[in-house]
């Protein structure tokens, strides 16, 4: 005990998880240390648990003080959060007949976390044990920072072709959710997300029932030269061109639904040199040095990857303009990368787009994340 005079804990927001190795690490060092020191640029990705297990490590007389049991997250949500809950109609009805008033609705429910956060939280928890420093507090001569949000309308065969799956897996996610199986929920999210930019590939999602695996929904593949998003892309870049300024383009889907070749060609063909970091090619620590000599050819002109590549330890001050062409659903990973080249030392305004589908679930999807940046942003005043 006190064997550490101070434990410093950089990208404090990574150890967020409750049975995770470094947090079981991050638990046994502060219990050894006289002082801690947690840094991060993201304290919260817009749900109060965020903070759960980072309080119970860092301050656990207190969190069991408060009530709090270790491990009920929702216990917590409840107080500092918010909270969804789903009654079937059914048992509302049966409750609200067989109820005196002032009596609780019975019935089964289903209880979500959502984007949010209680402002008992920051009294509460966060203002006698934090300093909110911002850059401009370190750097006044920072230039002006703008984010837009690009949407475009889904058109054509492609809009007809992403309606009819919409239809198809949103019944068949309905008819799951009323047998309790939770399975088709992540499988219609993600193939509504992925199927407009990859629709040229086409969309098969199966379900395996009593152990036979069935289709539940289908979309052809579409020959279409550029797509609309892609147009709209290669307009912000022949913008930026004429302005003299480099161009990021963060893509979230670079694995199974691989991306990153198609949108490079078309690139190329529209006169283009991107280059493309990929995770298996260059390993983090040289990432950077990786960079630089690859700039300094001079032969690129923007830079394609996923936005989980560059989100920690990378400077991107070549690159004054960030284009989210797709976006995830994290905070934390959506604010570190759209801050990459907004830092000391950048002299170019910085502006980041945010690029998705009209009445899609890409649109959803961006309204969600705001909702969760709005929290996430709250919290640090």
């Amino acid at each position: 005990k006190n064997f550490f005079d101070l434990l410093i804990l950089d990208e404090v927001h990574e150890l967020k998880g409750g049975g995770t190795a470094q947090g079981q690490a991050m638990s046994c060092l502060i219990a050894r240390s006289k002082k801690v020191l947690a840094l991060t640029g993201t304290l919260m990705g817009g749900y109060s648990k965020d903070l759960y297990y980072l309080l119970w490590r860092m301050f656990p007389r207190w969190m069991k003080a408060a009530g709090f049991e270790y491990g009920r997250t929702m216990q917590f949500a409840e107080r500092y959060g918010v909270v969804e809950r789903t009654y079937d109609s059914k048992d509302v009805a049966t409750s609200l007949n067989a109820a005196s008033i002032g009596r609780k609705i019975g019935g089964k429910h289903r209880i979500k976390e959502m984007p949010g956060i209680s402002p008992l939280l920051l009294p509460d928890l966060l203002l006698e044990r934090s300093a909110f420093v911002r850059l401009e507090d370190i750097n006044n001569a920072l230039p002006a920072y703008d984010e837009m949000i690009v949407s475009v309308d889904i058109e054509g065969e492609q809009k007809d072709a992403y309606k009819t799956l919409e239809i198809q897996l949103t019944e068949e996610t309905r008819k799951a959710l009323s047998k309790g199986d939770m399975r088709m929920l992540g499988k219609m999210l993600q193939s509504l997300l992925g199927y407009p930019d990859g629709c040229r590939s086409g969309e098969r999602v199966t379900l395996e029932v009593a152990g036979i695996e069935k289709v539940v929904g289908s979309a052809p593949a579409l020959d279409i030269d550029l797509l609309p998003k892609e147009k709209r892309l290669l307009e912000i870049l022949t913008a930026e061109r004429r302005q003299g300024r480099k161009v990021a383009i963060f893509l979230e889907h670079t694995g199974t639904r691989d991306l990153l070749p198609t949108l490079e060609d078309k690139l190329k063909q529209n006169g283009f040199s991107p280059l493309v970091l990929r995770s298996q090619a260059v390993s983090p620590e040289h990432r950077e040095e990786w960079l630089e000599k690859n700039l300094a050819t001079g032969q690129y002109d923007c830079l394609m990857c996923n936005p989980n590549l560059v989100k920690t330890g990378l400077d991107l001050l070549e690159f004054p303009t960030i284009i989210f062409f797709q976006c995830g659903y994290s905070v934390f990973t959506l604010r570190q990368a759209s801050r990459r080249s907004w830092r000391i030392g950048q002299e170019l305004p910085v502006r980041v787009f945010f690029m998705a589908y009209a009445n899609t679930m890409q649109d959803k999807a961006l309204s969600l994340m705001a909702q969760k940046m709005e929290t996430s942003l709250a919290v640090e005043g």
